[in-house]
């Protein structure tokens, strides 16, 4: 462990780089790095399948982290002024994480993944344009909760692995699958003809409920943006649509807090044999 360092020290360290200016950083950086921000995501992403490559924490954390130093990676102790200078910000969750991100997954090496994995129930989650690191974080963190096998991101849609992203889903980045669609419609058509049941929420009066929709054994949920919804290409490759009533002052929710609704709704039914 490297002991403590000014903040003209932590700055100069080639190391630290990857901390240096968050907020100033690309949304998606292209060195293939994440950041993980607070001892509870910096604990969380040890425990994952993410190499870690170096954790900067400040005095009063230091001994949490002890022992943690090894060859792959670096614990660097610095003052919290220097963490402050570092990032860019005031930041007093004590602890920042550098891990190395796997290959963005696709849809084929979804279909590889259950091929070995056998024939079970499956329970996919797909946003073809969820374009907000909030949202989507907040997503992933119901689907750690209920046991989703996947989620489905759209091309150029939010990053799992951004700073918010991960900071809203608690972890939930770290340990849900996310695959990265290449053509929207034509994937949904792939995984139709592969047996899912793609049911697409949407606003429409002529859309099943919610309440009555029951879990197919391959099922896959497909959620739409706040402001667009789903398209009515997306819609036209789904098998069927569920809706959920509202007060008839309010049009929409918070497309994580429907998503939440509708994973509970298909996860309480029993999975058929």
């Amino acid at each position: 462990m490297q002991g403590p360092a000014n903040a003209e020290g932590a700055m100069s360290d080639d190391f630290l780089s990857p901390y240096r200016e968050l907020r100033r950083r690309s949304r998606r950086p292209d060195d293939g790095r994440f950041i993980a921000e607070g001892e509870y995501l910096v604990r969380r992403v040890l425990e994952s399948r993410f190499q870690v490559e170096s954790i900067v924490v400040s005095e009063r954390k230091a001994e949490t982290f002890r022992g943690l130093a090894t060859a792959e990676t670096r614990v660097h102790v610095v003052t919290e002024d220097a963490i402050h200078e570092l990032v860019g910000f005031e930041f007093h969750r004590g602890a920042l994480a550098c891990a190395h991100r796997d290959r963005e997954g696709s849809i084929d090496d979804l279909s590889r993944r259950f091929d070995e994995e056998g024939d079970h129930p499956r329970l996919l989650v797909v946003l073809p344009s969820t374009f907000e690191d909030e949202n989507l974080g907040s997503i992933l963190r119901t689907c750690a909760a209920f046991g989703v096998d996947g989620v489905l991101l759209g091309p150029g849609g939010a990053d799992p692995l951004s700073r918010r992203a991960l900071r809203v889903s608690m972890g939930g980045a770290l340990i849900v699958p996310t695959y990265r669609l290449t053509d929207s419609a034509r994937d949904l058509q792939n995984l139709r003809e592969a047996g899912f049941d793609l049911c697409a929420t949407v606003l429409s009066s002529d859309a099943g409920y919610l309440r009555a929709a029951q879990r197919e054994r391959l099922q896959a949920l497909v959620f739409g943006n706040e402001a667009d919804g789903l398209s009515a290409e997306i819609v036209a490759c789904c098998t069927r649509t569920v809706t959920m009533p509202m007060h008839p002052e309010v049009d929409s929710l918070n497309v994580g807090v429907a998503a939440g609704i509708a994973i509970h709704q298909f996860t309480s039914w029993p999975v058929p044999k």
